[in-house]
């Protein structure tokens, strides 16, 4: 195990990984900020919307929401009250935005009605909103989405859509 900053070593730290061969710092990481290649697919999605991709993938997303539960980078969340006669209690639950739930609010109104719009919101927070906020891809490329997803859409030919609309 490799930490990547003073931050990461306290963690393990207060774990008690004090006494290790196998875990090791590997000093600061240098943040270089999105390449050509992410800057190209946020402003694709950001400045040339096209429709089409998202309403075709809203034809056969199921909603299950498999590839926000095993993305490492998604984090949406859920407000809830625990209440009981004693007392309450609000407290904060991860979730996802392909839950039907999630985007409900005051009088029952989503603001992701339908799937094809859960779907791109998923592409707009991973490859535009988490650049444009955090100057880092909100993908890693790990892939876990691709090998869940039982309607076998493929991020990367999501991407390869984009990049040529």
């Amino acid at each position: 195990i490799f930490t990547g900053s003073l931050k990461g070593q306290k963690v393990l730290d207060e774990f008690g990984y004090k006494e290790y061969e196998h875990i090791q710092f590997s000093g600061p990481i240098k943040e270089e900020g999105l390449n050509p290649e992410m800057i190209e697919i946020r402003n694709k999605m950001k400045y040339h919307h096209n429709p089409k991709i998202w309403e075709d993938l809203g034809k056969i997303c199921i909603e299950c929401g498999k590839c926000s539960i095993v993305c490492p980078t998604c984090f949406c969340f859920d407000i809830k009250d625990k209440t009981d006669l004693k007392g309450g209690q609000r407290i904060r639950e991860w979730s996802s935005c392909f839950y039907n739930e999630f985007s409900q609010v005051g009088g029952g109104f989503k603001f992701l009605s339908t799937t094809a719009k859960k779907i791109h919101n998923w592409y707009w927070h991973h490859f535009v909103r988490t650049p444009d906020e955090f100057s880092f891809p909100g993908c890693v490329g790990c892939g876990r989405c691709i090998r869940v997803c039982p309607a076998g859409i493929d991020i990367r030919e999501v991407i390869e859509r984009i990049k040529k609309s």
